[in-house]
């Protein structure tokens, strides 16, 4: 209950948050796919499902937008606030949570009515059918990067890959849409982004402070020089 008020009060504030680590993230030492936890059915979904249910289930928050561009009228619409989910980093019995299909489409999307998006807690080993796992389960977004720094990407081969990533997106752009970061914003506008005051004074000064060390540095290897030639 506590959770479903912080996620509320959030979700007024035009803020999401990511409820995890879902579920049953009990270790972090040894956390990966490969951690499996045992239980039955009956204690997963009284115990360790069920903060996640009340949250997803009775969280609020009111959202603010111009729906008609001629009018321009602000207008405030109640909906879930429960939006953003992260996948816990182990495994229910031998599945990994974030591409676990029965939790995430069937119990999550199904049985509780979310609508928002899955993301997968940090996991370093990446690849295809890691991604494919995740994204057929019902999940839309691997929070990873593989060991040389680079992102994997594959081009989707069939209709069933096409329609899992077109799922995703629309998840994550249901939330990132109900959040401050278009609340406000008339349909048909076109936004543009630049620096703030205080960063174009940052690299100003920054770039200041960078001629200053140069011409510093000049000074001392020309006073060096002068000194190894008139010891």
């Amino acid at each position: 209950m506590l959770g479903a008020k912080v996620v509320s009060g959030a979700g007024d504030a035009g803020l999401y948050c990511a409820m995890k680590h879902f579920p049953i993230m009990d270790i972090e030492a040894h956390r990966s796919p490969h951690t499996l936890k045992w239980l039955t059915e009956q204690a997963l979904r009284e115990l360790y499902l069920k903060p996640f249910e009340i949250v997803v289930k009775t969280a609020r928050k009111t959202i603010r937008y111009i729906p008609d561009i001629h009018s321009g009228s602000m207008v405030k619409k109640t909906m879930r606030a429960g939006d953003f989910i992260m996948a816990s980093d182990s495994a229910v019995g031998s599945v990994w949570s974030a591409a676990n299909h029965a939790l995430i489409t069937n119990i999550v999307r199904g049985e509780w009515g979310f609508e928002g998006a899955v993301i997968s807690d940090m996991h370093v080993e990446v690849n295809y059918r890691l991604i494919d796992n995740l994204l057929f389960a019902g999940s839309d977004a691997l929070m990873s990067i593989n060991k040389k720094r680079e992102i994997v990407v594959q081009k989707p081969s069939s209709e069933e890959d096409k329609t899992a990533l077109k799922n995703a997106v629309k998840n994550i752009c249901y939330v990132l849409v109900n959040s401050n970061l278009m609340q406000g914003i008339p349909p048909a506008s076109v936004v543009e982004h630049s620096l703030s005051n205080w960063m174009l004074w940052l690299i100003a000064i920054n770039g200041i402070v960078i001629l200053l060390i140069l011409l510093g540095a000049a000074l001392c290897i020309q006073e060096f020089i002068k000194l190894r030639r008139n010891p």
